[in-house]
């Protein structure tokens, strides 16, 4: 299997500024052809499927734990198993959410296992998901000044890591609230949707509720952000 060669771009959203929540919510055909290409035995198939996700899952383990090789041991076990059970797994709506979600459950049973985490609601790095004003991205032209751009970077450290994670799947990776729910382990979607409105108005009010819920959700998607 390709080795694992993470980097550390962390959730750069640089390539769109669509609001994701807009879009159909399904796997493109590119991604369903590879999909269905891996499932038929295709090696090459296997490689571009792990290529487009590796850094993706391992940025996301990262956040979670600070044991770095704990992730990667994690990332490689999830493809050895899907490797193992490819002509038996049904084609996901969403490749993103099916590995996001198949990721955290391996991760956080390992944590567990390794006593890093007594349950699974517990998060082993209490300061990931933390939201930085891009360098790179400093020059675009938007209606936002660096003053609120760094105002939201140190609001954000200040919220729990859990309202940051959802914000980094809602915002960064385009989750739907069912998916997230999913990924964290909700019996109902509301109480995704509860977290992420917490979120927000958490964000809201340590900006001097000078900035409305929707001001910030467009500052989120400008670009112009990472995950650190």
């Amino acid at each position: 299997m390709t080795k694992l060669n993470p980097v550390e771009s962390n959730y750069s959203r640089r390539e769109t500024s669509l609001p994701k929540w807009k879009l159909k919510d399904a796997t493109t055909d590119d991604e369903a052809k590879i999909w269905a290409d891996f499932v038929d035995g295709s090696d090459h198939a296997l490689k571009q499927l792990y290529n487009n996700y590796v850094d993706k899952l391992y940025n996301y383990g990262t956040q979670l734990t600070h044991d770095r090789e704990m992730v990667k041991d994690v990332v490689h076990d999830l493809f050895i198993y899907l490797v193992q059970k490819r002509d038996k797994i049904k084609s996901p709506q969403s490749i993103k959410f099916y590995l996001f979600s198949s990721f955290r459950r391996r991760l956080y049973k390992t944590l567990e296992r390794n006593n890093k985490i007594a349950y699974q609601e517990s998060y082993d790095r209490q300061d990931g998901f933390k939201l930085k004003v891009d360098p790179e991205m400093k020059s675009i032209r938007t209606n936002f000044t660096m003053d609120t751009k760094i105002m939201l970077e140190n609001a954000s450290k200040k919220l729990p890591v859990k309202q940051r994670e959802v914000i980094m799947l809602h915002f960064f990776e385009g989750m739907s609230i069912k998916e997230i729910a999913e990924i964290l382990g909700y019996s109902n979607p509301e109480s995704a949707r509860n977290l992420l409105y917490r979120s927000l108005k958490g964000l809201s009010a340590m900006l001097n509720k000078h900035h409305e819920d929707l001001l910030i959700s467009s500052m989120l998607l400008s670009g112009e952000f990472f995950i650190s």
